[in-house]
């Protein structure tokens, strides 16, 4: 999050409830015998429907910093000065909360990029989250390079391929008549661009196989611990996305 821009936003939020308050003591009096102004009607409902306007950027701001204020942000009539005030002072709490954030980021440094697991490609986390919610991530790992080598061999039309055997599909060489090629878009075919990628995702194919798949379906070897798994599941993910790009080669 731009906690800079977040900030910014959350401060005109509340300066626009801020600019509506006046208004709306004007409209309605402020006293039991003061029955306000009228003329102020329609200003008072174009405030209004500014501050609601504003209001789906601070509810996501809040969602991402403190989404248990989320239902503070909306209009609660009863018992209040003006049917803002809940909201302005959750929008008041998350400013604290991203000048705090700020202040964290200043003490402990840049955090970096963060892995989230369910941005993962969407048939490797599928197949992955119920087994890595159970805890057995080791499985997990096995059932989502499993459903990487079906969605290969879906793409290939070739159920009796399997494993690092895989890899050659995506060979620089001549496709043989046996076994079709896939390429990738956006690379000029020959190039040592081209052969680069292509020779990369055979190895990744390989690799995925023989040291992710292999060690979480046989036992023997160590357990990877969450962080592990999770780094592992991501590669699985990369390398699934690279397969639905991949196309059949011209050849076959």
């Amino acid at each position: 999050m731009n906690l800079e821009l977040a900030s910014t936003h959350l401060t005109a939020f509340i300066d626009l409830v801020d600019e509506f308050v006046p208004t709306y003591e004007r409209r309605y009096g402020i006293g039991w015998n003061d029955d306000g102004d009228p003329r102020l009607a329609a200003p008072l409902t174009a405030l209004d429907d500014k501050v609601r306007a504003a209001l789906p950027l601070i509810r996501e701001i809040a969602k991402a910093l403190n989404a248990s204020l989320i239902d503070e942000l909306g209009e609660w009539p009863e018992g209040m000065r003006h049917h803002w005030t809940r909201a302005r002072k959750a929008a008041v709490e998350l400013r604290g909360a991203v000048e705090a954030q700020a202040q964290i980021d200043e003490v402990l440094g840049p955090v970096g990029p963060q892995l989230r697991a369910h941005s993962l490609h969407p048939v490797i986390w599928s197949t992955a989250a119920k087994l890595w919610d159970d805890g057995h991530h080791s499985q997990a790992i096995q059932a989502a390079a499993a459903a990487l080598e079906g969605q290969l061999q879906a793409k290939l039309e070739r159920p009796d391929l399997a494993g690092s055997d895989l890899a050659a599909s995506f060979s620089v060489k001549p496709s043989a008549a046996d076994f079709p090629r896939l390429v990738l878009p956006g690379f000029t075919p020959g190039s040592r661009t081209f052969i680069s990628a292509h020779d990369g995702t055979a190895a990744l194919i390989r690799g995925s196989m023989l040291a992710i798949r292999n060690p979480a379906s046989h036992p023997g070897g160590p357990n990877p611990t969450q962080d592990e798994a999770l780094e592992q599941l991501a590669l699985l993910s990369f390398l699934t996305r690279l397969i639905d790009r991949a196309q059949p080669s011209p050849g076959d």
